[in-house]
């Protein structure tokens, strides 16, 4: 759950960062903003079907135990989640660039301290935009944030920061994340890309002087494979139907003011682990809304 809030998060500052084509980044350095990140996630229609592997034979009683471990992964409770965050402009660099510091603390599983994130946005006089990431203490999200750090910084996401927005403007493209690049050094290795089609569109300015942006996302089936060090497939993953709507505002001097979003997908987990004698499989409709206020 937490990689997925952390490639929400990180996709949303992408979706900012392209907004600064035209909105320069003029607040001074020691501007300071707090938020709260307000994350809420649902299931629905959740099935599971535990079945005996091929060639496995089990007794009545054994196949009923088993299913009854699994019976828990139907009813999946919502999760709520309030993450405080602050931001943080930084004096100009020689290069001219203006850093932006973003920092929370992301929580972890019971038992586990919170995780404390860094991002720097360095935004310079040419419309081009730098995300850098500071390390993490946690493995799993270090390797998440990594695999991300070249989509952030893609040429093809940077050539919008020089475009000039008119009203109704609509700017689409297609993004694709390599998972490969998310379990760097993991015992579980990531196979597959997902792809979705996203549309920006730049609304108006708003009351308080905002410049206000529509975001827009959609994706087909897409297949993740979860492969063990032997080259077994432990797990696959398959997302459909995924939308993606949302709002974005952004201050006059450029820094965030609002954001937005809504997800929602379906979801088909099979789980094939090699000690097990059965195979899992569970579906489910899955959506997530974020927002995320600056002050």
């Amino acid at each position: 759950m937490n990689k997925m809030l952390m490639i929400t998060l990180g996709l949303g500052v992408l979706n900012v960062a392209h907004a600064q084509t035209v909105i320069q980044m003029t607040a001074p350095a020691g501007t300071q903003l707090s938020g709260v990140v307000q994350t809420t996630t649902r299931t629905t229609n959740a099935t599971v079907d535990v079945q005996p592997k091929p060639n496995v034979r089990l007794t009545s009683q054994a196949l009923a135990d088993f299913r009854k471990s699994f019976a828990t992964l139907g009813s999946i409770p919502t999760v709520s989640q309030s993450i405080p965050a602050t931001l943080e402009v930084l004096p100009t660099q020689a290069d001219g660039g203006v850093p932006v510091r973003t920092t929370m603390d992301i929580p972890m599983p019971e038992g586990k301290n919170p995780v404390k994130f860094n991002v720097r946005s360095i935004y310079y006089p040419d419309g081009n935009v730098k995300m850098e990431f500071e390390p993490i203490s946690d493995p799993a999200l270090e390797s998440a944030m990594s695999g991300l750090k070249d989509l952030f910084n893609d040429p093809q996401n940077q050539a919008l920061y020089k475009k000039a927005w008119t009203p109704g403007e609509v700017y689409n493209q297609t993004v694709t994340l390599p998972f490969e690049q998310f379990t760097g050094g993991a015992d579980l290795k990531m196979v597959g890309n997902f792809t979705m089609t996203s549309s920006l569109t730049y609304v108006q300015r708003g009351a308080n002087d905002e410049y206000i942006f529509q975001v827009s996302g959609k994706s087909g089936l897409n297949e993740i494979r979860m492969v063990d060090a032997q080259g077994n497939i432990v797990m696959k993953l398959f997302m459909a139907n995924v939308n993606v709507s949302g709002e974005t505002r952004l201050r006059k001097d450029g820094l965030p003011l609002f954001q937005k979003t809504t997800q929602s997908m379906k979801m088909t987990l099979i789980m094939n682990m090699p000690e097990l004698p059965v195979t899992v499989k569970t579906s489910m409709n899955m959506s997530m809304d974020q927002i995320l206020n600056w002050q």
